[in-house]
């Protein structure tokens, strides 16, 4: 009887000790570097393709499962518009799934000067996790981010009528699940809050919420979530 163990035979065993779902990866190639367009996949379309586990608008899937792996050029991002308001402005659809990005060099930034709250991210918090147990989430998150520059991301917290001013909070990147980055480049993004005005408007108000000014009924996130 042979001692050693064949190498294809090796390599059978190890496959059956390891879960089928651990071999899944879904490949999504963006080739639009635009923020938001009708054509081709862009980053904000890629990431609805993994959250919905489903390919969206020009984008094209290349393998199956989780967990959905982004590719992105050796190109800059320039993002100025708002997707959606979990925890104030996002520039990205929100991270409902397993997603991991792959820079390649690239670049996400935020240029417009005139922009005052914009982040790139908001990761999902997982509702049945105990530190975030029965939490409003678009889905649990897991987010890892691979040879990427974030640059230029801002959140200011609302200024206030009276009150208290608003918490500025993550400038590049709100986390509330799970977040891994390696080989990643943070510069220029600020998270600053938001000034109390005991005077302005004449009288007591709210006070500044999380992505817009106060008013005499307090600030929110600045849009729905």
């Amino acid at each position: 009887m042979h001692k050693q163990m064949k190498r294809s035979q090796l390599g059978l065993a190890l496959s059956l000790l390891i879960p089928a779902c651990a071999w899944g990866q879904t490949t999504i190639n963006v080739d639009n570097l635009a923020q938001v367009s009708a054509t081709g996949c862009t980053l904000s379309s890629a990431i609805v393709s993994a959250n919905t586990a489903a390919p969206v608008a020009g984008c094209s899937f290349a393998g199956t499962g989780a967990p959905y792996t982004i590719q992105l050029q050796n190109q800059i991002y320039t993002m100025a518009s708002v997707d959606n308001y979990w925890y104030g402005p996002n520039a990205l659809p929100p991270i409902a799934s397993r997603i991991i990005i792959e820079g390649n060099g690239a670049t996400l930034a935020v240029t417009d000067t005139t922009i005052v709250r914009l982040r790139f991210f908001y990761v999902g918090a997982d509702p049945n996790a105990a530190a975030t147990l029965g939490f409003n989430t678009p889905g649990a998150g897991n987010l890892t981010l691979r040879n990427l520059s974030l640059m230029g991301g801002i959140q200011y917290g609302g200024e206030s009528v009276g009150g208290g001013g608003g918490a500025g909070m993550g400038g590049a990147i709100f986390n509330q699940g799970s977040l891994a980055l390696a080989g990643v480049t943070l510069a220029g993004n600020r998270a600053i809050g938001g000034n109390s005005y005991q005077t302005r408007g004449g009288s007591p108000g709210g006070g500044g919420g999380m992505g817009s000014d106060g008013t005499f009924s307090g600030g929110g996130f600045g849009g729905p979530v």
